[in-house]
């Protein structure tokens, strides 16, 4: 398993695709976390469901527990702060591995309609999170170093590429509570100029790298 991992690791790890999409996973995280942590530490309710539900009783615990619930907000918070930031990324994914774990179980365990499929999808991101620094976790497995292992190439995006990060994020969170039916607008014609937007916002992000590829084979 450890061989596998490094092969992949190695193909992947300078790839400009790959590291985009790495910012990508990194950025739809950071901003699905934030807006939750900062109504926790408020001190609000997350959500309205009633609690005569099994979700509604669970969450309105949780909330009457006060510091807890405050502790709950934070940590999304510095999760999110961490996982953007390149020299302290690793950290973050590991947090964000235990809060979407312990979040995808729970939504499972009390049939919170249609949120284990947003959650378990969070926790596959942030596995892949990990993967992308599997070297750095290999010492904890009690693997030492027999040869030396591919270095990371940081990634540096230019501000266009930036604005499509964002874009295409902020995009792909409005589509998701639309498609769930969170955010009150009609599914075809919000996820159809959705789309749009989205497009443009990866092809600000993907662009760059592909015609940089294409473009040297065809001078070739």
């Amino acid at each position: 398993m450890d061989a596998l991992l490094r092969r992949t690791h190695e193909r992947v790890v300078d790839c400009p695709v790959y590291a985009r999409i790495v910012v990508g996973i990194r950025l739809l995280l950071a901003s699905g976390f934030i807006l939750p942590g900062l109504v926790k530490v408020l001190g609000h309710r997350f959500t309205i469901v009633p609690d005569t539900m099994p979700v509604g009783a669970f969450f309105e615990a949780m909330y009457q527990t006060g510091a807890y619930w405050r502790f709950l907000g934070l940590t999304q918070i510095v999760a999110a702060v961490l996982i953007v930031i390149p020299r302290t990324a690793l950290m973050g994914a590991a947090v964000f591995f235990t809060l979407t774990l312990n979040i995808a179980v729970l939504t499972i365990a009390i049939g919170f309609q249609g949120t284990p499929y947003i959650a378990v999808s969070m926790l596959i991101a942030a596995v892949a999170l990990l993967l992308w620094d599997y070297p750095a976790l290999r010492p904890l497995f009690g693997l030492a170093s027999t040869s030396p292992l591919a270095k990371l190439t940081p990634v540096r995006l230019t501000p266009l590429e930036w604005i499509g990060a964002v874009t295409a994020t902020t995009v792909a969170w409005f589509a998701t509570l639309t498609s769930a039916g969170i955010v009150g607008a009609k599914l075809s014609v919000s996820l159809t100029i959705g789309g749009v937007i989205g497009l443009c916002g990866a092809l600000l992000l993907f662009g760059p790298v592909f015609v940089a590829r294409f473009g040297k084979r065809s001078a070739g």
